[in-house]
């Protein structure tokens, strides 16, 4: 019951891959063929060719480098074999398995590749000059063996030049596109299975009220076939009960159409059976460590469009005072947007508690209305009309509890980086 790939790939294209100074292996042999002919001359054309093809080397890995890889290539291990993904291992999913990260990924470390190519090239290269110049200097040609070791050192700075880019790839500014695409795609990920089982709890209470309609349209029938009643309300009694069928459809639709979406980023095929584990009850106990002054500062410094944004430090005093503008404009709107998501921290909670108390009150109704059933006391379309209720009030009290979670999630969020500006 595992996820599948499609077509054993993810559905993404693969390019070829462009290969980077082959020449240096292809002037080796030149050098070797030139030995087998005796020839102590010095070819000017030689050196120029090797110089000019180790520049090209290097653009294309620097090229790669600045504008990305386009190899998209087949995504790695599929998703473990589950019936259920749980909410708790949306995380993990996301960044083992999403798509759009795995892209991400790829392209990261394919810029990295090109780089590492290119030196190891130029260092062959650098080899087989040096190789040159020694056997210029035992033939007594001093002039080209110094020569010949210029060039060699030249690449060798070539070379120091891609290992300071190497370095600077693989450290953390570099890495943010990719962390921020996981951070991204696992709150959508959330999002996404709140909408789903909000939408479970509004499937289940359009059934229930389908349940009431359809007993309503029956004693209509009845009281029709008897003469108490017309055509007309019979009609507009299957008409109600038709809409709560509809609606209940429409809602099992939009679940389906949200469960493979989630399945989409999670990595599984739309086909795979996996459903979406239940949401986690709120914790009300984590609003009281939310303190947008004292976040401010995490949520600044985290936040992946102020961190793609800064530059390097200020040259004269007019870009050192606007840089003063800038973060003091930045921390005052980052105060601000945090003190908004804590109002919808406050407003969801509210609303959830409010939403408890109304499905308790429901519940207990009902719950009396199963015993005077069971007694006799109560026919059954009363009886469904508190079980009807019940389901509604259910329903409002699961909705309200996913917001108050997304709410307090989405200020966590903002204090790790995921918040515009």
């Amino acid at each position: 019951m595992g996820g599948e790939r499609v077509g054993g790939i993810w559905g993404v294209t693969t390019k070829k891959r462009e290969s980077v100074c082959l020449w240096g292996r292809q002037e080796m042999g030149d050098i070797r063929m030139r030995r087998k002919e005796g020839s102590g001359k010095r070819k000017n054309g030689f050196c120029r060719l090797v110089c000019q093809k180790a520049a090209a080397a290097m653009c294309t890995a620097l090229l790669g480098g600045i504008f990305g890889a386009g190899n998209h290539l087949a995504y790695g291990a599929e998703p473990p074999a589950a019936a259920v993904f749980n909410y708790e291992e949306l995380g993990t999913l996301i960044k083992e398995h999403c798509p759009q990260v795995e892209m991400e990924r790829r392209q990261y470390e394919e810029r990295m590749d090109r780089l590492k190519d290119a030196r190891e090239e130029l260092l062959k290269t650098r080899r087989a000059l040096r190789e040159e110049a020694s056997d210029r200097e035992k033939e007594g040609d001093i002039s080209g063996a110094d020569h010949y070791r210029q060039q060699a050192e030249a690449l060798l700075d070539a070379a120091d030049s891609l290992d300071r880019q190497i370095r600077q790839a693989g450290n953390a500014s570099s890495r943010m596109a990719l962390r921020q695409m996981e951070d991204t795609m696992t709150w959508t990920a959330q999002n996404l299975m709140g909408t789903y089982h909000s939408l479970e709890a509004e499937k289940l209470a359009a059934n229930a009220r389908a349940e009431v309609q359809k007993r309503r349209f029956e004693e209509a029938q009845n009281s029709k076939s008897l003469g108490d009643g017309t055509a007309q309300a019979a009609e507009e009694a299957r008409q109600k009960w038709q809409l709560a069928l509809n609606e209940g459809e429409r809602m099992t639709a939009e679940q389906e159409r949200v469960r493979q979406e989630l399945l989409r980023l999670t990595g599984f095929s739309v086909s795979d059976p996996a459903l979406p584990g239940p949401m986690p009850q709120p914790d009300p106990s984590r609003v009281a460590s939310m303190n947008p002054k004292e976040d401010q500062k995490a949520a600044l410094g985290n936040n992946y469009q102020l961190r793609s944004s800064r530059g390097g430090a200020a040259k004269t005093n007019r870009e050192l005072h606007k840089k003063q503008r800038q973060t003091r404009q930045d921390e005052n709107q980052m105060f601000a947007s945090l003190e908004t998501l804590l109002t919808q921290v406050h407003s969801c909670r509210t609303e959830w508690e409010a939403a408890e108390a109304e499905e308790a009150a429901a519940r207990a109704r009902w719950e009396a209305a199963s015993r005077k059933k069971e007694l006799g006391l109560m026919a059954e379309p009363e009886y469904l009309e508190n079980y009807s209720n019940y389901m509604e009030a259910n329903g409002k009290k699961i909705q309200a509890a996913i917001r108050f979670e997304l709410a307090m999630e989405a200020y966590d969020w903002a204090k790790k980086g995921l918040m515009d500006q």
